[in-house]
This record gives C-alpha cells, sequence and structure tokens, in this order.
C-alpha cells in the first residue's frame, strides 16, 4: 500500500510539473521562425527607405554641383561670344568650325579698346570642354587684317571650362549656326546654317546656340545626376543702315 502511495505521489508531482510547464509563457520553434522573418523583413525595408533617401540626396547634391561648374563655363563661353563683335570686316565666327568645335574672334576684355583674341573652343575626349587663347602676332595691324593667320598659332593660355561634359541625350551637337534672310534671325532649321563652315558661310552667322550635358566631378554620367545647359549668343545686329559691328 505505501508503495501504491509512493507512485501516486511521484505521478501528481510530475503531472502537476507539467500542468505548470504548459502554462507557462514563451514561443515554440514555429513562432521563433516567424518573428525571425518578419523583423528581418522589417529592418531590410528600412534599409531600403534609407539606402534610396541617401541615393536621393547625392543625386541632388550631383545636380547642384554639375549646375554650378556649368554654368560658370556657359556664362563665361556666352560673354566671349556675346563681345565678339569688333568690327564690320571682321567674322566673328572662323571657318572650319562645326557642331563640337568653334573658332571665333573676340575683343572681350579689361582693355577699352578692342584687343582681338582667337579663341577654340572643342570637346575634347574625356568630356573636357577646353578653351584655347591665340594673341595676335601685331597689336597694330588694321581690322582688315584681322584673320586666323595673323595670330600666334601657338595658345596663348589653354583653360577646362568645364569637366564631364557631354552632349544632350537625344543630339549629337554642342554648337549650331544661324544666319538672318531678310534682316530677320530665327532658331530654327530655315535659318540654320550647314558645317563645318565655309570662308562664305561663317561671315554669315548671326547667332550661335549653345547646349551641352554636364555631370558631377567624379565623372558620372548617370541621367539623374546630370544636367542640360542651353543658351544662345547673338552676335551681331542684323546688317543695313545702323547694323553691323561698327
Amino acid at each position: 500500500v505505501s508503495r501504491v502511495r509512493q507512485l501516486w505521489s511521484l505521478h501528481v508531482r510530475t503531472r502537476r510539473r507539467a500542468d505548470a510547464l504548459a502554462a507557462a509563457d514563451g514561443f515554440t520553434l514555429v513562432e521563433l521562425l516567424v518573428s525571425m522573418v518578419a523583423g528581418t523583413i522589417l529592418v531590410l525595408a528600412i534599409l531600403g527607405v534609407f539606402d534610396a533617401s541617401v541615393r536621393q540626396s547625392q543625386a541632388a547634391t550631383d545636380r547642384v554641383e554639375a549646375t554650378q561648374n556649368g554654368r560658370i563655363a556657359l556664362e563665361k563661353l556666352s560673354q566671349e561670344l556675346n563681345s565678339s563683335c569688333i568690327w564690320s570686316s571682321v567674322p566673328t565666327v572662323q571657318a572650319g568650325s562645326d557642331v563640337s568645335h568653334i573658332w571665333f574672334i573676340t575683343a572681350f576684355s579689361s582693355t577699352p579698346l578692342p584687343n582681338p583674341v582667337l579663341h577654340e573652343v572643342w570637346l575634347a575626349p574625356g568630356g573636357l570642354l577646353q578653351d584655347a587663347s591665340y594673341a595676335l602676332t601685331n597689336s597694330a595691324t588694321p581690322p582688315a587684317g584681322w584673320i586666323p593667320s595673323a595670330f600666334n598659332p601657338t595658345p596663348s593660355s589653354t583653360r577646362t571650362l568645364a569637366t564631364n561634359v557631354s552632349y544632350i541625350s537625344g543630339t549629337s551637337s554642342l554648337f549650331q549656326y544661324y544666319q538672318y534672310i531678310s534682316g530677320h534671325l530665327a532658331i530654327d532649321a530655315t535659318h540654320q546654317l550647314a558645317t563645318p563652315l565655309l570662308a562664305s558661310t561663317a561671315s554669315a552667322v548671326g547667332a550661335v546656340t549653345i547646349g551641352f550635358a554636364v555631370g558631377p566631378s567624379d565623372k558620372s554620367r548617370q541621367a539623374n545626376r546630370t544636367i542640360n545647359l542651353t543658351d544662345t549668343a547673338t552676335l551681331v545686329p542684323p546688317p543695313g543702315p545702323g547694323g553691323g559691328c561698327q
């Protein structure tokens, strides 16, 4: 009888312990795995949002940098072209200029009298927009002699206007040239001149359009990190009474 009582007591204690363990709070293996998977998905989602935010911020910063650098180059080039009308007998844009390479004579300087300088601007390999300046070999040369051969064949200076420059998507030109027709100038196909310019067509150029895409200094060409810049430089007033450069 005592043996039976001991066994029954052991059974009761074991049953109570099992009931206590069953009633205790906790996670099963399946519940733990589900929780881990859900937590991983949540962390990945947060990281994805953070990464997208960082990328957008970087793209915006790159576009600001590209805009600043490209705008400085565009304004400098436009100023030089707008100051290139120095004498009625001197063609502004020179023969040989084409869609990625322009030669022009300008008097853009701090001096009060015309001090002609021959400029060569072109898109070099690696996306470098270059500007070379050629000095007049004889400052006393009359205006009729202000032709390319009158300038030193070696540039007095060469500078980089902008880096990471390319054609605007869908185009294949940096420069386009337009002429007056019956005293009227318009930026359209009717007034556009064929390139490369000949001596006869170079003297007829009344306006030059400039357009290029510029990216950040890290040389990225991604669309969301580049900016398109365009401008039009009017070189001479319409020919006729009171027209011309001087």
